[in-house]
């Protein structure tokens, strides 16, 4: 941030006198460098006040100022409807069109999961024939609000014409019930999006396989009568883009056959209590990886997964999801303790990175601030050659998790000391690269995409501990992790979790116990 925020900026925030009093920090602020902020107030070009905070690391929490004379002000950002271009779905245009009509969103703590419990609200909802409520879409549609009453559901039709149609007006659709969500409902019937719905979920077994196989199974819409075997073979043959592991797997089987090895289901009104089913996904993925990481090849478990999906999980429909996740490894008879132990978290081992590693060939980042919010990312490296860490997307997409991210928080944690790495080191270009040095560049690839994972599931098992970066809680942004079966290596995490927290980490791993049938027994 520059030194003077200059007049054009700090005529989009609102002057308020306050008294004495510490500084209001929002804890979804982005954080920068430590450095004092200055805000200039010009009347043409003359200057009429400065003002300037203490030292901070908070990018744009409720910025408190003080000027030479002791006079205080703070000042607080007014929110801006998105522009069209911005507005990415047919209900954000319509939720953005209701708080425009009601002037919602104004005022501090006016948020979107609030708007349908605000007054002014109900009140438009129950007025919509005498004064409705429409919107342009981006795509040329005119949007049009609606409610149901007997429901409390509010919907929007989307203005769109099918071809061939003799219906006058487009597709009438829904937002989800739970009035914190806006997300788009099933249908009207089932009322909830999918998220809010009743769950199901599978460990399916491959019958064929000389390795025990699993596969975990959430499905998008749940079955009165559940999933059958003939179920799954159709997934294989029709859904490849939607369970693109499960298909890769399976579809060259003939004759394929499954066993459901456990079912869970949780009903629509549990749902929106919070118990949900995610975080058995991670916990069987961190016990397939930890468990393989001391058994012998010809027991090690094979998880069909390939990305395992946290995020809404942990943020949106799942209350207590940590706490579960201990729960089912500590049923499962897996131990972890932080210790006393000091951990440098300035200085990465050297079993993660050598003295000398290159900006140019994979290698794993990390960004972490003093609040707590950390992220593990891999960079495969090639072209791009720059001044700070961190995969280029970062820097070019509107929204990443570090898109915002100080780029000098963002540090290099890891990249495979391979023995042939001179042949590779010089080489800036993937269409420079020989079929031997794409060889090299590969294996280290894979290494990095492995310990960006193991990183990850530090970072987790971290959170569910309880451990701290630089005394606040571990705020996570990362959304999903890659599955390796054997992406378990023992110091390599130790050196993870001492570097990212401070402080020494000890793991007690079972060996897996199956039953006669080749059953993994877990208690879940």
């Amino acid at each position: 941030m520059e030194d003077n925020i200059h007049k054009n900026v700090v005529n989009l925030m609102k002057k308020t006198e306050v008294g004495a009093g510490p500084l209001s920090l929002s804890e979804n602020a982005v954080p920068i460098p430590k450095k004092k902020m200055r805000v200039v107030c010009y009347e043409g070009d003359d200057i009429v006040s400065e003002f300037e905070t203490p030292p901070t690391s908070i990018r744009d929490p409720l910025l408190e100022f003080t000027n030479s004379q002791g006079e205080r002000l703070r000042l607080e950002k007014v929110d801006v409807p998105p522009p069209p271009s911005q507005i990415t779905s047919h209900l954000t245009a319509a939720r953005e069109a209701i708080k425009n009509k009601i002037g919602y969103g104004k005022k501090s703590g006016e948020t979107d999961d609030k708007l349908i419990d605000d007054l002014r609200f109900k009140a438009v909802m129950e007025n919509l024939k005498e004064e409705p409520i429409t919107c342009l879409y981006k795509d040329g549609n005119t949007i049009r609000v609606f409610w149901n009453e007997e429901e409390r559901m509010m919907g929007y039709n989307d203005g769109i014409m099918q071809p061939g149609s003799r219906m006058t007006q487009g597709s009438n659709l829904y937002k989800c019930k739970t009035g914190s969500c806006w997300v788009m409902a099933q249908s009207f019937k089932k009322k909830y999006c999918r998220g809010h719905f009743s769950h199901q979920f599978y460990i399916i077994r491959d019958l064929n396989a000389l390795k025990t196989s699993l596969y975990c199974f959430n499905p998008k819409y749940a079955k009165n009568k559940g999933y059958s075997n003939s179920d799954f073979k159709e997934m294989v043959e029709r859904m490849e883009e939607q369970y693109k592991s499960f298909c890769n797997h399976f579809k060259n089987q003939t004759d394929m056959k499954i066993q459901k090895d456990y079912f869970w289901e949780v009903q629509t009104d549990d749902v929106l209590k919070g118990q949900g089913s995610a975080h058995k996904t991670v916990a069987i993925s961190m016990m397939i990886m930890l468990q393989n990481s001391v058994c012998s090849d010809k027991d090690k478990v094979n998880l069909i997964n390939q990305q395992i999906v946290f995020v809404k999980a942990v943020n949106v429909y799942e209350n207590g999801f940590f706490p579960k996740l201990m729960d089912i490894l500590e049923a499962n008879k897996f131990r972890f303790r932080l210790t006393s132990e000091n951990k440098s978290t300035t200085v990465v081992a050297e079993s993660l990175l050598p003295k000398e590693s290159f900006k140019n060939l994979p290698l794993v980042y990390q960004g972490k601030d003093e609040d707590g919010r950390i992220y593990i990312g891999e960079k495969w490296g090639n072209a791009n050659i720059r001044a700070s860490e961190g995969s280029t997307s970062h820097d070019i997409l509107k929204k990443t998790a570090l898109s915002e991210f100080p780029k000098e928080n963002r540090t290099r944690l890891y990249q495979f000391q391979h023995p042939e790495i001179d042949k590779v080191k010089m080489v800036k270009r993937d269409s420079s690269k020989t079929p031997a040095q794409k060889i090299i560049f590969d294996k280290m690839k894979e290494e990095a995409s492995k310990m960006e994972s193991l990183g990850q599931m530090a970072c987790l098992i971290g959170k569910m501990l309880g451990a701290q970066i630089n005394g606040h809680p571990i705020k996570l942004l990362n959304q999903k992790f890659s599955h390796f079966d054997d992406g378990f290596k023992k110091k390599e995490f130790e050196d993870f979790f001492g570097y990212f927290f401070g402080c020494g980490v000890e793991v007690d791993i079972p060996v897996f116990v199956k039953d006669k049938s080749g059953k993994v027994v877990w208690n879940c």
